[in-house]
């Protein structure tokens, strides 16, 4: 692998790191091979030449988990009252496990676009920017929990 920045079709790449990411929220398996192909996915995404893909990378990642915890959303409500702890906990367990592999997954994205995008707590609290917390770039395990909330 080389660290190079170089064009990257952003449509093939994320349709790739796309199904690995289905596969890490809902703890399917992924080779070994595919998992650490998906870490150069991130990387080559976030420096890609002439212009990094990390915001679009972080978009698109975002709506399809929003995408996904809606699915999981809907499958827990239509199911009867007999049932619904036992799902709710089986994909409770999914979700907690799933996004803390994708936080992993999404380390280098993480690091160096969305840290460099978030406001400090010394902004935040004495900028006088009018910053709305809500409107901070989250990393993609927070993401993951965010999306969990909302769609309660």
């Amino acid at each position: 692998m080389s660290l190079k920045p170089k064009r990257v079709d952003f449509d093939s790449t994320w349709a790739t790191l796309m199904e690995t990411v289905h596969c890490v929220v809902t703890l399917d398996y992924t080779p070994r091979q595919t998992w650490n192909d998906r870490f150069s996915d991130v990387y080559a995404l976030c420096v890609a030449y002439p212009e990094p893909l990390s915001e679009k990378l972080y978009n698109s990642t975002k709506e399809f988990l929003q995408h996904h915890v809606k699915c999981l959303h809907k499958s827990v409500a239509g199911a009867s009252v007999e049932e619904l702890l036992k799902i709710y906990h089986r994909y409770w367990e999914q979700f907690s496990k799933g996004a803390s592999y994708l936080n992993l997954l999404f380390g280098y994205l993480n690091t160096q676009f969305i840290k460099k995008q978030k406001y400090s707590e010394a902004d935040l609290n004495y900028g006088g920017l009018g910053i709305e917390i809500a409107e901070q770039m989250l990393e993609i395990g927070e993401v993951l929990v965010e999306c969990r909330f909302k769609s309660s």
